[in-house]
């Protein structure tokens, strides 16, 4: 029995990896503000391995993270520090894995926002994190390890009432950081939509 077709995750562990992200945010300060949902599409960038099928869907929580030596502003930009909590899986069509065609990850990113004043809703951001993976092969690409470091780059908009709707567009990179070799990383493109329910 599967929830939420388009993520394909067993009920328990579906259920379990949402628990992990509701209790982890306990303190005040680090309450999730938002609920996000991405999707993405692997590419090359030149490499002669095809991971080009890998596609990434991913369920999360956001919020603030206060980091005392980032100011508010800075040259007339403000600045925001934040998190995202995810949770997702990735598939491909198997042609260069018949092991397996699907893995599921647990991701903690740290994020930082830059828009200018002028600009209402209009935001450029970068991010950096840890990803867990239940495998270390995609597609024929073998990346070494469970464990990654990702870090991403893009541009978004908030809109809507209040500007509870965000939709965002990011390259995203993840490897190990030769913590053992090979270690070929696998890049994405990213669509990010958040809503911030109004209760939150």
């Amino acid at each position: 029995m599967t929830i939420m077709p388009a993520l394909n995750l067993p009920l328990p562990r579906w259920f379990a990896l949402l628990a992990l992200l509701l209790v982890m945010p306990a303190r005040a300060d680090l309450a999730p503000g938002g609920i996000t949902l991405s999707v993405g599409k692997a590419d090359n960038f030149g490499d002669a391995t095809n991971v080009a099928d890998v596609q990434a869907r991913r369920i999360g929580l956001s919020g603030p993270l206060p980091v005392p030596l980032i100011p508010d502003r800075w040259r007339g930009w403000g600045l925001e520090t934040g998190y995202v909590l995810e949770v997702g899986e990735w598939e491909w069509d198997g042609a260069g894995d018949t092991a397996a065609t699907s893995l599921d990850e647990f991701g903690l990113v740290a994020a930082l926002r830059a828009h200018p004043s002028e600009a209402t809703g209009f935001y450029l951001e970068v991010g950096t994190g840890i990803r867990l993976l239940t495998r270390s092969r995609v597609s024929g690409r073998e990346l070494s390890t469970e464990f990654h470091f990702g870090s991403h780059g893009g541009a978004g908009i908030r809109f809507g009432p209040g500007d509870r709707l965000d939709a965002a567009l990011m390259i995203q990179h993840l490897s190990n950081a030769r913590i053992r070799t090979p270690n070929p990383g696998i890049n994405f493109y990213q669509l990010r939509l958040t809503y911030r329910p109004p209760s939150w």
